[in-house]
């Protein structure tokens, strides 16, 4: 649960929407472009606390002429999105995506993202994936992700991507497996507050849902 500055909302701002679409890019080296809420309240704090923290941690900052900014960190190792990120363009800028911090894989509960989707093995991933790409080799692969340049590459073969939520399993022995409502969906739904509210612009609101 967490609060939304702008408007004092309380919510699970950090659930991943539930939709289908296609996978149509990978993008090497990616760049991060923080959202506003993550800025406020997650990289702000720690400027205060330590003032070189963006040019320690690849942050830049772009000033716009109306006075605004936004905080992008550059690509490379570090980079919060990883090596890699797997693009299905939709309304919400969810995406899959790599990461540095490969120990959270070893986690029984690792819904640590922010909506996005973290990849376990997604150089791997993406290698099979440029496989109907010709002249994408693993040593063509190696050495642009090596550049550390953003690099875009338009999948010849596009993929569907279905991101749905499934508390309720099959274990390996035929046995049921009821796993956490990390996301609360399914408490939601029992107690009446699906489907959710439609947007302004016509999409449903699963994010903002105050308790």
């Amino acid at each position: 649960m967490s609060t939304e500055e702008q408007s004092g909302l309380r919510g699970h701002f950090n659930r991943t929407r539930l939709f289908s679409r296609q996978l149509v890019t990978v993008v090497l080296n990616p760049t991060w472009r923080v959202p506003v809420r993550i800025k406020e309240q997650e990289l702000d704090p720690k400027l205060m606390e330590n003032p070189d923290f963006y040019e320690t941690n690849n942050y830049d900052v772009v000033i716009h002429d109306d006075g605004s900014e936004h905080v992008i960190q550059l690509a490379g190792p570090d980079n919060a999105l990883g090596l890699v990120k797997f693009l299905f363009p939709n309304e919400w800028s969810i995406y899959m995506h790599d990461t540095p911090k490969k120990r959270l894989f070893k986690r029984e509960i690792r819904a640590f993202s922010h909506g996005c989707m973290r990849v376990h093995e997604a150089l791997d991933l993406a290698q099979w994936l440029l496989v109907d790409n010709e002249g994408w080799t693993k040593e063509r692969f190696d050495k642009v992700v090596a550049k550390r340049k953003t690099y875009g590459v338009p999948l010849k073969t596009k993929v569907a991507i279905t991101i749905d939520y499934n508390p309720v399993a099959v274990h390996a022995n035929g046995r049921a497996m009821f796993l956490s409502d990390v996301y609360k969906f399914d408490r939601d739904q029992a107690e009446g507050k699906t489907p959710y509210e439609k947007s302004s612009a016509g999409r449903q609101t699963q994010v903002v849902l105050v308790d």
